[in-house]
């Protein structure tokens, strides 16, 4: 998927999934092989929009440790 991400809820990614964009999320799981190219923000009900201190991270599950 490119583009943001927005859910205020939960955001499941399987072993199979590319995210290339931002994930605003209020839970995330991850599967071992998910991807995302772009910033993990974690938001609630009480926090502003975009948060500009969130890392910018790239995340790469599937290889072995």
């Amino acid at each position: 998927m490119s583009g943001p991400i927005h859910a205020r809820g939960r955001v499941v990614l399987g072993p199979h999934a590319r995210v290339d964009g931002d994930v605003y999320y209020g839970v995330i799981e991850m599967t071992l092989g998910a991807e995302i190219m772009g910033r993990l923000v974690p938001v609630t009900l009480g926090s502003p929009p975009a948060a500009a201190t969130a890392a910018k991270v790239e995340v790469k599950l599937g290889a072995a440790f």
